[in-house]
């Protein structure tokens, strides 16, 4: 193949997977942004302004910390569970393997970027119910959230319905700030690792073979 040829394909492949090739850029620029003194600085306040200066109260505090745990991997798994129970057997087994894969690499972006939390950095953070556990970037929770989202939009070919699920995604991101988990450049990465991997994954996993096992 020339140079031609191959710069043809190239560019075939990059209007297919335009919107991958984006959010992978956008998630790039996030993650380069650690290296911007100031991004570090315009992180921190916009943390503290969501997480301590905004009014609150008790039970909005109970309230948000119950809603972050709808972002939670193992809240995905019954959440697929259901799916199953219900026929949709395809979607819920596929979709299980999805979010423990994107767990795995959310563990992985996690030890290599050694961000710590909010809670442990910053003296005056608001910290609502047991401190998390584990580094900071990407959110977890933003990820297997908006990947969740995505994910059963496409698949059950939602509508209206879509709109609700990315609505309680981003409840779900907010949350994250709001109970002291998590600096909002971690919220924004997850939830464009969660899209991008979504994107990914619906247009793959059909070509392989293993998927036609659950049908």
């Amino acid at each position: 193949m020339d140079l031609t040829g191959f710069l043809e394909v190239l560019w075939f492949t990059l209007q297919v997977y335009r919107t991958l090739v984006i959010e992978l850029l956008l998630l790039l620029g996030v993650s380069l942004s650690f290296l911007w003194a100031r991004g570090e600085e315009v992180d921190r306040f916009a943390f503290t302004y969501l997480n301590s200066h905004l009014p609150y109260h008790p039970r909005l505090d109970r309230a948000m910390h119950l809603v972050g745990q709808l972002g939670t991997l193992w809240m995905g798994v019954l959440w697929m569970g259901a799916l199953f129970l219900l026929g949709y057997r395809t979607v819920a087994l596929i979709g299980v393997g999805g979010m423990v894969l994107l767990w795995g690499v959310v563990r992985t972006i996690k030890t290599i970027t050694r961000r710590e939390r909010p809670y442990v950095a910053l003296d005056d953070t608001r910290l609502i119910g047991y401190p998390p556990t584990g580094l900071s970037f990407p959110s977890g929770h933003a990820a297997q959230s908006f990947f969740t989202a995505y994910y059963l939009a496409h698949e059950l070919g939602l509508e209206w319905g879509r709109w609700l699920l990315f609505a309680l995604a981003g409840l779900i991101c907010y949350s994250r700030i709001y109970v002291g988990a998590h600096y909002p450049r971690d919220v924004v990465a997850g939830v464009l690792l969660g899209l991008a991997y979504g994107y990914l994954l619906v247009r793959i996993v059909p070509e392989f073979p293993f998927a036609l096992w659950f049908s």
